[in-house]
């Protein structure tokens, strides 16, 4: 993956200074939402096939928000592989019957983004980085620009990584919904996962509102920049040797608070047992906010 057009598309802004009112709980906003499938994942050879932005705006009156939903399917000028056709259902023969052509459908979707996407308005996708180096790949090759960063970026992914980056289940939008207890109606269908994304980074925000609910959108942006420079080095560095098993004996001689094993033990349980919550402290008035917005509603259902 183009690692290089990753960190440029993902880099630091400064989207405080713009904000028309930096006192909101972000997540409480008007949230807007991408997820695009493809023939596969390289963003230097693979196609977009379909795309979805999802807006939702809270509604004044505390009813329920608003949620517009654009949906885009292109015939990406390339053969669609068997493995991407069993994951979003889309044929080959399906794209070239039905899609518009690539060079519209990118052209709109980057357009739509534009409209709204703004300081004050983050975009949220899962595993952003992929998302937006594919859109621009993709504008480069139909019209000789890149992608426009308008907005501040929220993926959930890269936050939860830095939560909880000792959590050993694979961390797809599936398991982390299921980790969360967030709502997924049909897994890679585009609306419905934007959805669910924008739904996991609700629950993110309400689950540590002093780490991530109540940072300013600039902040977030930034502080996720960083956090993804660690996690791509952390995964390019050679996994650790194991211990020695007789290492992590506990000796006699050894106090047992002091022994190895006591120490990894203890730590792995805090893990566990209590890692999803040990830094959730929300402030009093944060429970009050989450539960009575309309967004809330929405999100938490």
């Amino acid at each position: 993956m183009a690692t290089v057009r990753l960190l440029r598309i993902v880099g630091p802004c400064s989207y405080d200074a713009r904000m028309t009112n930096p006192e909101v709980l972000w997540a409480e906003a008007q949230l807007l939402a991408l997820d695009l499938e493809s023939t596969d994942v390289d963003p230097r050879r693979d196609r977009i096939v379909t795309a979805s932005i999802v807006t939702i705006t809270p509604s004044p009156t505390g009813g329920k928000p608003q949620i517009e939903t654009r949906n885009w399917l292109a015939d990406p000028g390339v053969d669609i592989p068997d493995d991407a056709t069993a994951l979003h259902g889309i044929t080959t023969d399906y794209a070239r019957t039905h899609g518009r052509p690539a060079g519209e459908v990118v052209e709109e979707v980057s357009s739509h983004l534009a409209r709204i996407w703004n300081a004050a308005v983050p975009l949220i996708a899962f595993n952003a980085p992929f998302d937006l180096t594919m859109l621009d790949a993709e504008l480069r090759r139909h019209h000789g620009r890149g992608l426009d960063l308008s907005g501040p970026v929220v993926d959930p992914i890269c936050i939860d990584r830095h939560l909880h980056p000792k959590r050993a289940e694979k961390r797809t939008l599936v398991n982390l919904c299921q980790h969360y207890k967030v709502r997924l109606d049909q897994a890679h269908t585009g609306a419905d996962d934007a959805v669910a994304a924008a739904r996991l980074a609700w629950r993110l925000a309400k689950a540590e509102p002093e780490r991530i609910g109540r940072l300013t959108l600039g902040t977030l942006h930034n502080q996720q920049a960083n956090w993804f420079r660690e996690q791509q080095g952390a995964r390019q560095r050679p996994p650790t040797p194991p211990r020695p098993v007789t290492s992590q004996r506990h000796r006699a001689d050894r106090p047992t608070a002091t022994a190895d094993l006591r120490r990894s033990s203890r730590r792995q349980c805090l893990a566990d047992t209590a890692g999803n919550h040990r830094h959730a402290r929300p402030t009093s008035a944060a429970p009050q906010a989450w539960r009575t917005s309309s967004i809330a509603r929405f999100l938490d259902s």
